[in-house]
């Protein structure tokens, strides 16, 4: 019975040892930490009409009419903004089917000093200011000059716009 007794007083021992050892731990805690990295990529966003007219003056044989057209750019870097024709327009002049105009088209960023057409890009407005989540509108002015030697019509050109930050 002796033995017994110190069997149990061994177990009851280990049993007690056991449970001070896990109490000693159940309260405690332990933290981590993590470095998150987020990339925000470039982003460029431009909405132009997709048409715009001119008439008044234009129609007249030896007159010019101009027009305008409001260009809304997104932009989260500094930006710039080109133009140019659209290569069916080679000579940058409107056409109606296949008759040119006489002139070319002209463009202006500032509706003081107009500039004809080509199919290259050229800049319109560089170096802007990031626009924020509202973005900007921009004004882009047309121009076009008649002559006795264009034939009366329809005329058009595609004027293409290309924005980059």
């Amino acid at each position: 019975m002796r033995s017994q007794t110190k069997l149990i007083q061994i177990i009851l021992g280990a049993v007690i040892i056991v449970a001070v050892a896990v109490g000693a731990g159940y309260g405690a805690t332990a933290t981590g930490s993590q470095t998150v990295t987020i990339t925000a990529a470039n982003a460029i966003e431009i909405t132009v009409p997709g048409t715009a007219s001119i008439g008044a003056n234009a129609g007249v044989a030896g007159g010019c009419g101009t027009a305008n057209t409001s260009i809304t750019l997104k932009s989260n870097k500094v930006w710039s903004m080109q133009v140019r024709a659209n290569a069916a327009y080679t000579n940058g002049k409107a056409k109606n089917g296949s008759v040119e105009l006489t002139n070319q088209f002209q463009w202006s960023g500032d509706n003081s000093s107009f500039s004809n057409i080509t199919t290259s890009y050229v800049d319109v407005f560089t170096g802007q200011a990031k626009t924020g989540s509202a973005g900007v509108a921009k004004t882009v002015y047309y121009k076009q000059c008649v002559t006795y030697d264009d034939d009366a019509g329809d005329y058009t050109i595609v004027a293409e716009y290309q924005a980059s930050n």
